[in-house]
């Protein structure tokens, strides 16, 4: 994790969703590299944070011990809003930086009583929560509903930015419900189908049109 000053450019970008501050100097820019955890469930967080780009994934853990894949961040989503509201200033979920990923940190303990009497602000928060409400009904379905293929294929969509999966297939496994096994099998299906490739210890995407027609990806 890389921390710095925001400059002049991100606070027109806070303005622009009306958040008019006094003073900015205690606004950090966060970059997280690939694979660093930004925050993590039930441990205490600090900042509001900004999205300025990148991708992240989002997931729950349950007391078996496997995760619930709950959605992605991309440039312009809102991270803490969920704690923000609630005014309980613990993670509800982890999140793992999938490619490079920054944000603007806005500190809690300042700022979060202002910011919750700005109308135009709890307005962008409540449409934050609604999107988010709604991929996760979408990802609940996707779960439930879709065969393993199906399913593995949206997640693949989903986590390579890059066309590249780099992490563990165990992870594919526990974000989507299907044992290693199940993911395996289907993995080799669409290598012999010429969707995906094998490259050293990843896999790489070499048909992603093929590999929608087969998700449940509009």
């Amino acid at each position: 994790m890389e921390k710095s000053k925001i400059h002049l450019y991100h606070i027109e970008k806070l303005k622009s969703i009306c958040i008019i501050l006094d003073d900015y100097s205690e606004l950090e820019l966060i970059k997280y590299k690939k694979g660093e955890m930004i925050i993590r469930e039930g441990f205490p967080m600090e900042h509001l944070l900004f999205v300025q780009s990148g991708k992240a994934k989002v997931f729950a853990s349950a007391d078996n011990g496997r995760d619930l894949l709950l959605g992605y961040y991309v440039e312009g989503g809102i991270i803490g809003d969920l704690e923000l509201m609630m005014g309980e200033y613990v993670a509800s979920t982890t999140m793992v930086a999938l490619t490079e990923f920054v944000c603007i940190a806005l500190p809690y303990k300042k700022w979060s009583a202002l910011l919750k009497t700005n109308v135009i602000f709890l307005n962008l928060i409540g449409r934050e929560l609604a999107i988010k409400l709604t991929e996760s009904s979408n990802k609940g379905v996707v779960t439930i509903l879709h065969d393993g293929e199906k399913r593995l294929c949206t997640y693949l969509l989903q986590v390579t930015p890059n066309d590249r999966l780099e992490e563990p297939l165990t992870n594919a496994a526990s974000s989507i419900g299907l044992s290693y096994r199940q993911v395996l099998r289907i993995m080799k299906s669409l290598c012999e189908d010429h969707i995906i490739r094998k490259v050293g210890k990843y896999y790489r995407v070499i048909d992603r049109k093929a590999l929608k027609n087969r998700g449940v990806l509009e």
